[in-house]
């Protein structure tokens, strides 16, 4: 949602802060990002990216981060989520398991 508000409000935004005093926009954009971990985050950095190529000011370095780690994020996913969720619900299964047994 955030993210949603914060591409497509960029222009204005950016307009409002004087680029001299523009760090805000790369925090904005580390913190709205720091979370992002699907395919779709990703494609909707890379078209920001795109969109707003010569409008990111010091928020550029920020912007490539994100993608980068997003990018990271995706992989990791695709490689260990179907291992993480099997454990986590066989780890509940047990713990369901004890419950029921103190009982």
């Amino acid at each position: 949602m955030v993210w949603k508000w914060l591409s497509e409000e960029w222009s204005s935004i950016r307009s409002r802060l004087d680029t001299s005093v523009s760090a805000p926009l790369a925090e904005m954009v580390k913190t709205v990002t720091e979370s992002f971990s699907t395919s779709d985050q990703l494609e909707a950095l890379r078209e920001f990216a795109d969109r707003f190529a010569s409008n990111l000011g010091s928020a550029e370095r920020a912007t490539e981060s994100a993608i980068q780690t997003t990018a990271a994020n995706v992989e990791w996913m695709e490689r260990h989520y179907d291992d993480v969720a099997g454990w986590l619900m066989s780890w509940e299964a047990g713990q369901l398991q004890q419950q029921r047994s103190l009982n």
